[in-house]
């Protein structure tokens, strides 16, 4: 009779110490794999975040269900597939507490991981995240910060933890002392500053920032217009009491450089300046940049700009061009061969055809009996003749000389 109470003694501690210590199975099961990624690739995603699982949810009240475990059980087809309403079955089958299922797609141009943490007993989805990067090369990162957020919801209860505490028998009252938790002093910086700082979804000011914290996980948000909002999940503590993130443009630049240089342009019909515009910010997408110059035919290029990103363009318009040939003779009559430049700048010689771009330039004639200097305005695709008298005169009235359509004035003589 002893010996059977000691027994039913023995199995009732039993019974409490295997109910207190009691600990939840988590299961993460094989991603869905819909953007056609290579068996490795899907392995190592998901290896991946049962590795973060792991490290977010402490051994002391969580139990993290290996694949093995799960593939004995179900399968490993079923594993891979079952995703919504199946994946809360598939946990009662398997005796999970909380399950993460995930699909891997691509979607604009990046592949996107959609993960989401179902608890088993309602039934219920208690979070979903997207963790998303151009390249699985470029993922991980991501995929860190996300499943970390996956956990949020649970939370509160690594403040919690199920066990039974011992209790003392007897006595009457215990010494007074301060209560409250003890609070650690964040700091919150961004780059760029200015960046408004939410934290679990209340405002508390913008970067650079300090406040108050109690020891503990939080979500926090920094947000900025015209930039990527950032979204991390931290633990506050005596040695984790800094936060500085690096935000990302939601915007990109554009330069925009022509041959030659000092033409006007024209984005998206609208003019912004002339040649050379150097890194303008720009809105993300499709814009169209044109030279419009009334020498030049219209000449451009369409051109994406992405976030964070420079785009660089270089332009070359076909010119407008007509003709001018020089002809100079002495005050006798005589021809004059000379070096003819137009702009300043030595074109070719007299009696020669010359292509030069339309609309009014400068003419200077040079040659060893003398020089001259005057003005031309040149017709689109026709070819005129420009008659000049070399003269040594040091002075003198403006001399004119009249050619077809009244297509150029003339300047004041020098030698």
């Amino acid at each position: 009779m002893f010996s059977k109470k000691i027994l039913l003694v023995i199995a009732s501690v039993l019974l409490i110490c295997n109910v207190a210590f009691a600990k939840d199975r988590v299961a993460v099961l094989d991603f869905s794999n819909r953007a056609e990624l290579t068996d490795g690739e899907i392995d190592f995603i998901t290896k991946k975040v049962r590795k973060v699982t792991r490290t977010v949810l402490p051994t002391s009240q969580y139990i993290l269900m290996t694949r093995e475990n799960i593939l004995e059980m179900i399968g490993e087809r079923a594993m891979a597939d079952c995703i919504g309403d199946c994946a809360v079955e598939t946990g009662r089958n398997i005796g999970a507490d909380f399950i993460v299922t995930g699909e891997i797609v691509k979607f604009g141009g990046e592949l996107r991981v959609s993960m989401s943490l179902h608890e088993i007993k309602e039934g219920n989805m208690l979070k979903g995240v997207d963790a998303g990067a151009k390249t699985i090369l470029q993922i991980e990162s991501s995929l860190n910060q996300k499943t970390q957020e996956l956990f949020y919801p649970l939370r509160g209860s690594l403040d919690n933890p199920k066990t039974i505490s011992d209790g003392k028998l007897g006595g009457g009252g215990s010494a007074w002392s301060a209560g409250g938790a003890s609070e650690v002093v964040v700091e919150f910086k961004s780059t760029p500053q200015k960046a408004l700082v939410e934290i679990d979804g209340q405002l508390i000011g913008e970067t650079d920032c300090s406040r108050p914290m109690t020891p503990g996980f939080y979500e926090v948000s920094f947000k900025k217009l015209k930039y990527v909002t950032k979204t991390e999940t931290i633990e506050v503590s005596q040695s984790n009491n800094k936060l500085s993130v690096n935000l990302t443009p939601d915007f990109g630049w554009l330069t925009v450089n022509s041959t030659p240089q000092g033409l006007a342009v024209e984005l998206d019909g609208k003019p912004i300046g002339k040649t050379p515009i150097t890194k303008i910010e720009m809105t993300c997408g499709s814009h169209e940049v044109m030279i419009q110059e009334s020498q030049y035919f219209p000449e451009g290029q369409r051109v994406t700009i992405d976030r964070n990103e420079h785009e660089k363009l270089s332009i070359t318009p076909t010119p407008k061009n007509g003709g001018l040939k020089v002809v100079s003779k002495d005050k006798d009559g005589n021809a004059v061969q000379g070096d003819v430049y137009i702009d300043s700048k030595k074109v070719g010689k007299t009696y020669t055809a010359l292509t030069v771009i339309k609309g009014k330039h400068s003419v200077e004639v040079k040659s060893s009996k003398g020089s001259w200097k005057g003005y031309a305005t040149v017709i689109e695709n026709q070819l005129i003749e420009l008659p000049v008298t070399i003269n040594r005169a040091t002075s003198g009235s403006i001399e004119m000389v009249e050619i077809p359509a009244g297509s150029f004035q003339m300047g004041s003589p020098s030698s």
